[in-house]
């Protein structure tokens, strides 16, 4: 009786490593008399034969790296090879669906599972819906856990917040809220720690603070997560009694500590307390990591400081993208355009390439001056690295060319952007209505209406203005 069990065992460790192989997985088929015995084998006899010299199942297969036919086939084995798929085996398969974002066949693995099934499984989904910032498909899975056997676990609410805190929806996020206060759940620290990251960037700091004042002993991340919630507040004071607050509880503090509480900095009365942490992480050896650095030279900017944050930057060593962004962004804010197209150019020599957050805060830079040449070098930049179609550069571009005078160039710009939105529309129509340009106003208000964007007060203040300009009364 023991011999098709044990060969069961050994070729279904076969099967399972034949995805790997390519054309092999297409070869072989169990007999029958062999899947009768797959009760027996079970997932801990499939997947932990360590006695016998068999690899465990998640270093035989590794289902999120194969190619997504490689996991059709995959699937396909193990449907022939038995009548019901092992929970592990099934997380193995929703992982691989999710990598390749395919979730056509995430609901069919999940309501083929026995229940109540386990949370994991949920959470897999879930997670690549959040992942890909996908509230809705995220929440309603979420719902339909809830509707089947399957109580949420602390991952659950963790993994949906974090998606609700990166799309912003604050409504979501207090509804998972209530729902893990009722289910007993908000006191675990990772629910916690998503409660408080996602008020935090809600801006919802008294909520954030209620939630954190209600955990018994708070660990190093929510203490962080909090501070970080004053910093995007620029509440400063609170911040820095929190901080106090955490030393006295004994809990020391990281790098990450300090470029929370540094963050919240950005005004020159509190540049005697942004140099007193700025001592603090000296003597601590917190100021050694990249983030901590880059977060004390843009509070230096930010502060007014200039000479500290350019003596600051000098010391480094090998400047980094976050830092030298720090530091081109200070620039602009302080008005020195001259040295921040400098730096840039000198970033791009050294091929430490700009994000599109540092390129349109340049353009904006080109805006102020009225450099058409400096417009036209970002602009050209940009399309080389394939920038150009964000909208954060393409808006930037826009109103660079139309403060510049050439107007016509924006509208150029425009006409390439894949996807437009409303405000795009009403940036264009304003430039051009105020270039002399209304004709073409007016034409680009019609593709608006023709591309079902509904046009709203801007619109209209922008093209009642462009032909009052033009002295077009009837119009």
């Amino acid at each position: 009786p023991w011999v098709p069990h044990v060969l069961h065992t050994h070729v279904r460790r076969l099967v399972l490593s034949f995805p790997a192989c390519g054309p092999l997985a297409c070869l072989y088929s169990p007999p029958s008399s062999w899947l009768s015995d797959s009760s027996r084998c079970g997932t801990g006899a499939s997947l932990s034969a360590s006695s016998s010299g068999w690899l465990d199942g998640e270093e035989c297969v590794n289902t999120a790296a194969l190619p997504f036919l490689c996991t059709k086939q995959f699937h396909a084995r193990l449907i022939v090879a038995s009548p019901s798929i092992p929970d592990d085996l099934r997380l193995h398969l929703l992982r691989s669906y999710a990598a390749h974002g395919e979730f056509a066949s995430a609901p069919h693995l999940l309501d083929e599972t026995p229940r109540p099934a386990p949370p994991l499984l949920y959470n897999t989904v879930m997670r690549a819906h959040s992942r890909r910032l996908d509230v809705p498909a995220a929440l309603s899975f979420f719902a339909g856990m809830r509707r089947s056997a399957t109580l949420p676990d602390a991952h659950t609410f963790a993994c949906v917040l974090r998606a609700c805190a990166g799309c912003s929806r604050p409504g979501a996020a207090k509804i998972l809220h209530g729902i893990a206060s009722s289910s007993g759940c908000s006191s675990h620290p990772i629910v916690s720690s998503a409660l408080v990251s996602a008020y935090s960037k809600f801006l919802l700091v008294d909520s954030a603070r209620h939630v954190f004042d209600g955990l018994r002993e708070p660990d190093l991340v929510l203490w962080n997560s909090m501070m970080s919630g004053y910093g995007y507040r620029q509440m400063w004071l609170e911040g820095l009694q929190l901080f106090s607050a955490m030393l006295r509880t004994g809990e020391e503090p990281d790098d990450y500590s300090m470029v929370s509480l540094v963050s919240s900095f950005r005004d020159p009365e509190a540049l005697a307390f942004g140099q007193a942490v700025h001592g603090v992480c000296i003597k601590g050896g917190y100021d050694s990591g990249d983030h901590a650095r880059s977060a004390l030279v843009s509070m230096y900017f930010r502060c007014g400081c200039m000479e500290s944050g350019q003596t600051l930057f000098g010391s480094l060593l090998d400047a980094d993208l976050v830092t030298c962004s720090s530091l081109i962004t200070g620039q602009v804010q302080s008005g020195k355009y001259d040295e921040s197209f400098n730096l840039f150019r000198e970033m791009c020599y050294f091929s430490r390439r700009p994000d599109s957050i540092l390129i349109a805060s340049l353009l904006s830079a080109c805006a102020s001056t009225a450099t058409i040449s400096c417009s036209k070098e970002i602009h050209c930049y940009a399309v080389r690295v394939g920038a150009d179609t964000d909208t954060k550069v393409s808006s930037s571009l826009m109103d660079a060319y139309a403060k510049c005078g050439f107007a016509e160039l924006g509208y150029l710009v425009f006409r390439q952007i894949p996807n437009k939105n409303s405000v795009m529309y009403n940036m264009v129509i304003s430039n051009l209505g105020s270039h002399g340009f209304v004709m073409k106003a007016i034409e680009v208000h019609d593709e608006m209406v023709r591309d079902k964007l509904r046009p709203d007060g801007a619109t209209f203040s922008a093209l009642v203005a462009a032909c009052c300009h033009a002295g077009l009364l009837d119009e």
